[in-house]
């Protein structure tokens, strides 16, 4: 009894979050089409799902996918702003001139609609995932940024005319990091699409870090500085020893831990698979709905087309169809012979009328017929018709014979003028035999003679 509740519990579970699962799933595919159900899965669930690239210059050659110096542009402001530039609209090379990050109003409506998506609204509620600000980029460059100084937290996107523009929450230690230190750029670390070979395209934000030699090109300064900061790498404040900011706990009864123990219990994931693991076998779960349901479909347009096939009525059961299709298959079969048998016969009555098979070859004729017919046909139509000379004690029959030679001689003597006026073959030479004046009377009269015999 108890193994059975637990069972009927998975059972439950399972129906609630799929469908949750393949909504979301369903979602981001229709943000994006053509892309891969792996990483529309990873960015649903708050994780990384293409080529991630971020905004700042250091002076280690080894930090990938950066840009060029900005240009600043003075705020006046006295205390920190609330809404701030993240990054403005344009095409800005890679610093390895590799590739192109085009970002255009497009790639910010992208930005926002996965910032607002509601799973990712609701992880950000309970501090899970949330979308931090930082010094630098710790969360992606720990070895170049190894003091996770947390500045605080994007709580707002907006999409303007001007670019991708964010509303903060500022702590305690941002003042100090922004004035003082002068980290006063904005730098966006997010996820990208490939355009192609050459090209990527900003889709989901991860965070920003305020840094003091930004790469994106006219990106705004938080603050009014004293001057512009220079490219001088000497002009870089030295990152001070920070202790690490306490990561928030997260809730036992997160949606991402209930899904995550429905996984389990039903035996998709197992405890200490990783994440790519958990990923593949999310996704080859979603695969199988969506076969099953395709099979289901596919079942029903067969069953359909298997009715209309039979003029069966629209609630016949397919078992009833399939019984139905089986007998009306056999009927046919037996029809099929019997035409068959027929025409076999019709044409070796034909080969012997015509003098192309002797009555002595009919059985190995008529097994030839049904074998290969047309084969059999065109070999013994080719044939010469052929006389019988074997003597006979004709009796009483030998006037009736006598007339009958005679009518055949000259029945063949016209249907031989026919061919050579005409070119035509034999059979057709025969078939006019029956109906010409001259030779009507002749096929007549061997009709007749027959009727009598039969009689």
């Amino acid at each position: 009894m108890k193994t059975l509740n637990i069972l009927i519990t998975l059972a439950l579970l399972t129906v609630l979050f799929a469908p949750l699962i393949l909504a979301s799933v369903k979602f981001a595919t229709h943000l994006k089409p053509g892309r891969s159900a792996l990483t529309t899965m990873r960015r649903a669930f708050g994780l990384r799902g293409g080529v991630l690239t971020y905004n700042t210059t250091t002076e280690k050659e080894k930090v990938r996918m950066l840009f060029a110096p900005a240009v600043e542009i003075a705020l006046n402001a006295d205390t920190l702003p609330e809404w701030i530039q993240l990054a403005p609209y344009g095409e800005h090379p890679t610093r390895d001139k590799k590739r192109v990050q085009v970002f255009n109003a497009e790639s910010a409506a992208q930005v926002v609609t996965w910032f607002n998506f509601w799973p990712r609204k609701i992880k950000r509620a309970m501090g899970i995932n949330a979308c931090p600000s930082w010094v630098g980029h710790p969360d992606f460059d720990p070895e170049t940024w190894p003091n996770h100084r947390r500045l605080g937290s994007i709580l707002e996107l907006e999409q303007r005319d001007d670019g991708l523009w964010g509303r903060m929450e500022w702590n305690a230690d941002a003042e100090k990091a922004i004035r003082e230190e002068g980290h006063k750029y904005p730098s966006v670390a997010w996820d990208c699409d490939e355009l192609n070979a050459e090209q990527i395209t900003p889709v989901m934000l991860w965070s920003v870090g305020m840094w003091h030699r930004p790469n994106i090109k006219s990106v705004q300064s938080v603050i009014n500085a004293d001057g512009e900061m220079s490219d001088d790498p000497e002009d870089k404040p030295e990152d001070k020893p920070e202790d690490k900011p306490e990561e928030k706990p997260t809730k036992s009864g997160s949606l991402m831990e209930s899904i995550m123990s429905v996984l389990k219990k039903a035996g998709v994931v197992k405890e200490g698979d990783s994440e790519d693991s958990v990923l593949a076998a999310v996704g080859n779960l979603i695969s199988s709905l969506a076969y099953s349901r395709q099979d289901e479909a596919r079942r029903e347009e067969e069953t359909a087309r298997l009715r209309t096939a039979l003029n069966a009525s629209a609630d016949a059961p397919a078992e009833t169809l399939l019984d139905q299709a089986l007998t009306e298959l056999n009927t046919a079969r037996e029809t099929i012979t019997t035409l068959n048998a027929a025409r076999v016969e019709d044409e070796l009555t034909r080969l012997i009328e015509t003098g192309r098979c002797s009555r002595a070859d009919e059985e190995t004729v008529r097994t030839e017929l049904n074998a290969n017919f047309e084969a059999t046909r065109t070999k013994y139509t080719d044939r010469k018709p052929q006389l019988n000379s074997q003597r006979l004690d004709l009796g009483k029959t030998k006037p009736a014979l006598t007339e009958a030679r005679d009518r055949m001689a000259k029945l063949q003597t016209a249907i031989n003028a026919r061919i050579d006026a005409t070119g035509c073959t034999y059979d057709a030479a025969w078939e006019w035999s029956k109906t010409a004046e001259e030779t009507k009377a002749l096929h007549d009269s061997m009709v007749k003679e027959d009727e009598t015999r039969t009689a």
